[in-house]
């Protein structure tokens, strides 16, 4: 049987003359309320065996309180560890987490780095190109003039003859001879 809490206010003065005429007319039925929460004079059993019963429940609620408080220690305990368990991983996780932040954070300042050296390299390229582009256009427009200045001074450029390059390698056809007359 578990122990009932005791109030702790006392019952008020007023009342308590009902309460003792009743207890004039029957001792053994007492308020219980009012025999637990006074100091004073014991209660009186109505019987021996009564008395012997409430001894023994009140034995066994204060053996069984300790027990009680022991499981519910225990299980606080197991409450407490489990809940340190979780704090311990929560935080290798934040610390895992941070290191890994931390190292993509360095990551992408070294690929903005190597991103705007390339970017540099295709610039200088990019306008090496482009003077390379107008140095040619140039070169192109000044083989231009001195190839008009050239034909110019010179008149018109003589034809030439291809060679005939059917009869390569073969030797020459004899030659013709005048029929004689």
């Amino acid at each position: 049987m578990v122990r009932q809490t005791q109030d702790s206010q006392h019952p008020l003065p007023f009342g308590h003359a009902e309460s003792s005429a009743q207890q004039a007319e029957d001792p053994g039925a007492g308020n219980a309320e009012d025999a637990r929460g006074r100091p004073g004079r014991p209660r009186i059993w109505a019987s021996e065996a009564e008395r012997k019963r409430a001894y023994r429940e009140r034995l066994a609620a204060d053996f069984a309180e300790p027990e009680r408080l022991r499981r519910e220690l225990r299980a606080e305990r197991q409450k407490v560890a489990d809940k340190d368990r979780s704090i311990t991983r929560l935080r290798r996780e934040l610390a895992r987490a941070e290191t890994a932040s931390i190292v993509a954070v360095s990551r992408q300042h070294d690929l903005e780095g190597t991103i705007e050296g390339l970017e540099a390299k295709v610039n200088d390229w990019r306008s090496r190109a482009q003077a390379l582009a107008r140095r040619r256009e140039e070169e192109r427009a000044e083989r231009e003039r001195v190839d008009r200045r050239s034909t110019a001074s010179r008149g018109p450029a003589p034809r030439l003859e291809l060679p005939n390059l059917a009869t390569k390698g073969q030797p020459p056809p004899p030659a013709r001879r005048k029929p004689n007359d």
